[in-house]
């Protein structure tokens, strides 16, 4: 994903640190044709995840609780296995940005999702979305 936020944080004025989950791998019962419907082939997705959230001057971080935890998004991603069929990855996305901002630091989250191997020319289809909290 790129670095450059047109709208995001540049409008923010903000000293900011950007926490990552990047090339994460699960299989979900996702899309819209007939043969993603089968629940023994659920699809290949890759999630890539950067959360930004304002770096004070001085901050000197001591413990986890001081910092943007990504293992709490890790963990309540990995429960997406479990969910029902989903027909659209931008429904995903919505649910990720809801998990991303859940931590009242995080002032801005950037998620894309890529199915892998969806279509035999085509290495990835994937959707991008940007939430600022308001």
């Amino acid at each position: 994903m790129s670095d450059h936020l047109s709208g995001g944080l540049d409008q923010l004025g903000l000293d900011y640190f950007k926490t990552s989950l990047v090339d994460m791998r699960l299989e979900l019962p996702l899309g819209i044709h007939p043969w993603e419907h089968d629940p023994r082939r659920p699809q290949l997705v890759r999630l890539d995840i950067d959360l930004y959230w304002p770096r004070p001057t001085g901050f000197q971080p001591l413990s986890i609780y001081d910092v943007v935890d990504y293992e709490k998004i890790r963990g309540d991603i990995q429960g997406w296995a479990r969910h029902e069929h989903t027909k659209l990855i931008e429904t995903l996305l919505e649910q990720l940005l809801d998990i991303c901002l859940r931590d009242p630091r995080v002032v801005l989250a950037r998620v894309r999702i890529a199915k892998i191997g969806v279509f035999n020319e085509v290495r990835e289809a994937a959707v991008e979305a940007v939430r600022k909290r308001a």
